[in-house]
């Protein structure tokens, strides 16, 4: 997956900055456009649809607040990732959103790149898992699984988890992120993963289970099993 970046600075030489020490060394990054004033960079967001935004607007007619505004009216079509570099104090009582970080302009410009830095690698997890998340749903979907179970949420998270960190151990590692998360004990959410699989087996024809599987029908169909299967499986598409 590729993170398409936008920058917007009509005051500083940090669109260079930020392409070289940030964009350029790190092959899951990419400038999409850049621009120096508001105007410019308004067409391209709607052109573009970047992934993240980077916003040092204050001369143009059409500032940061403006444009952050724009893209909070229109929301549900379209809403990035928006970083904004400025004087904090003038935002972050009016703009509170996830989707939105604050930097603050008044200080050494590498601090200023770091903290970029730091929210674009957070930004690129938490897309990246937004898709993965949906893949994982589309691979449950071959199966006959009851979405709003417990257990399929379980291991939907199982999945995920699996997929970002490699060797991880259902007792040592899983059970527990999951316990925590959902308040429950970690027999509670093998208990649920497990019955959740044996419904899986019961509904799901005998071939497909083997087939994507690989394993006999008749055979025990372990969480272990389907954790990797999938996770293997999502990787391939995903490449």
């Amino acid at each position: 997956m590729m993170l398409n970046i936008l920058i917007a600075d009509d005051k500083s030489n940090l669109v260079e900055l930020i392409f070289k020490q940030i964009i350029r060394k790190k092959n899951k990054f990419r400038l999409a456009d850049y621009t120096d004033n508001g105007r410019e960079a308004l067409d391209s967001i709607l052109k573009y649809h970047p992934d993240v935004i980077i916003l040092n607007l204050e001369k143009s007619e059409i500032n940061s607040k403006i444009i952050t505004n724009y893209l909070s009216v229109i929301k549900d079509e379209y809403f990035p990732y928006i970083i904004i570099i400025s004087n904090i104090s003038e935002y972050t009582n009016k703009m509170k959103n996830e989707k939105i970080y604050f930097i603050n302009i008044d200080q050494e410009v590498t601090k200023i790149l770091n903290k970029i830095n730091i929210y674009l690698e957070q930004i690129y997890k938490e897309i990246n898992n937004e898709l993965i998340h949906k893949e994982i749903k589309n691979e449950l979907k071959k199966f006959k699984l009851n979405v709003s179970n417990k257990g399929t949420d379980y291991l939907v998270d199982s999945i995920l988890l699996s997929y970002n960190k490699e060797n991880l151990n259902l007792t040592k590692d899983i059970y527990p992120v999951l316990s925590k998360k959902y308040d429950v004990t970690p027999m509670n959410i093998k208990w649920n993963m497990e019955k959740n699989i044996k419904s899986m087996k019961r509904y799901t024809s005998k071939d497909v289970i083997e087939k994507y599987f690989h394993v006999d029908s008749r055979s025990n169909l372990t969480i272990k099993t389907v954790i990797r299967t999938i996770t293997e499986n999502i990787e391939k598409n995903c490449l």
